[in-house]
């Protein structure tokens, strides 16, 4: 069955654990990160934004195709509400550092 593909592979997350680590052992060529696989909230993509060592987006396509089979006001409306959302989120919330400090 087809519902168990998603679960395949590594989680957004991991992945950018992995390209972190690698960030971390030296230099590298590349400089920017399309972060995407299973991410279904702009929370998440907000976080993995935030723990990457490398300039980054991150892809929903999963979420964005829900939308965008309906009629394009629809797909504008959570497009706003993404972004609206991303904003507040990169406005309030912050990962603390070792030791408790934001």
């Amino acid at each position: 069955h087809l519902h168990h593909f998603g679960n395949i592979g590594h989680t957004a997350a991991e992945m950018t654990t992995f390209v972190n680590d690698i960030v971390a052992k030296g230099p590298v060529q590349c400089k920017q990160l399309i972060i995407s696989g299973g991410i279904t909230n702009v929370l998440d993509g907000h976080f993995l934004l935030e723990t990457s060592r490398l300039k980054s987006v991150f892809g929903m396509g999963s979420e964005f195709l829900k939308y965008a089979m309906h009629d394009y006001a629809t797909l504008q409306r959570y497009m706003h509400q993404l972004q609206k959302g991303l904003g507040i989120a990169r406005q309030y919330l912050k990962l603390k550092e070792p030791g408790g400090q934001p």
